[in-house]
């Protein structure tokens, strides 16, 4: 996902493989099911990032570049609540 100007927010569950954030001038952000399992990496460039370091077992990469713009990651709680917050990443 590329956000050059504006807002996006996704949802959803991630398991196995590599995906990746680069928000420029912007806000982007995303909201995992429990049951996902990724390693966070993250770049920021005058940005802001908020995230978990890991999120399960960590199977699944999900590299982030925030210039000039903020993303927020953030995981569901096990029942389904979407009330968890990030930790990990706050640069």
């Amino acid at each position: 996902m590329k956000v050059a100007a504006g807002s996006a927010t996704a949802r959803g569950r991630m398991t196995h493989g590599s995906s990746r954030i680069e928000c420029d001038a912007g806000k982007v952000s995303v909201r995992l099911s429990a049951d996902s399992s990724v390693k966070v990496k993250g770049r920021v460039s005058l940005g802001q990032l908020s995230a978990p370091d890991v999120v399960g077992a960590g199977v699944g990469t999900l590299d982030i570049v925030a210039n000039l713009g903020a993303v927020e990651v953030a995981v569901d709680d096990a029942d389904g609540d979407d009330s968890a917050e990030p930790g990990g990443h706050a640069e």
